[in-house]
């Protein structure tokens, strides 16, 4: 679920964001327009399965966070909208039991409950730059349906 930056963002995502300097994307460096275009092809896709699926029990799995929670290390520097992808009615309706992400470097929305889904995540951070950003992490974390 890639995340829809603002175009208004788009310079500032190119030159401070890793992945936007090191990810190829069809035979080129990837571009914040690409993830703006494959957010809502994402998003339906998701829509589709979710609407197809006979399963009791959903987990969706993103990369990115589906909710408002920014780390306030990085409240400054305007690229939330890189990270945060903020669908929280979406996330409450899609009657998933738990939403797995990542991205954020930060743990601070786990266990929040949206409707019937609660997000769910644990992340280290950078090990190779010390970045420990949160205590959370758990290297034995697990979860049941």
């Amino acid at each position: 679920l890639w995340s829809p930056i603002s175009p208004l963002k788009w310079a500032d995502a190119r030159e401070q964001m890793v992945d936007y300097q090191r990810i190829t994307f069809k035979g080129r460096g990837l571009d914040p327009r690409d993830s703006f275009i494959m957010h809502n092809r994402c998003l339906n896709w998701l829509l589709e399965a979710l609407g197809e699926t006979k399963s009791p029990h959903k987990v969706i799995v993103t990369h990115h966070c589906p909710i408002m929670s920014e780390d306030p290390r990085y409240a400054d520097n305007g690229l939330t909208s890189a990270f945060i992808v903020p669908i929280p009615d979406f996330v409450e309706a899609c009657g998933a039991d738990a939403w797995l992400y990542g991205h954020t470097h930060y743990n601070a929305a786990r266990g929040t409950l949206l409707g019937r889904t609660k997000l769910l995540t644990n992340q280290l951070g950078y090990v190779d730059v010390d970045e420990n950003p949160c205590e959370a992490f758990t290297s034995t974390l697990t979860f049941e349906l």
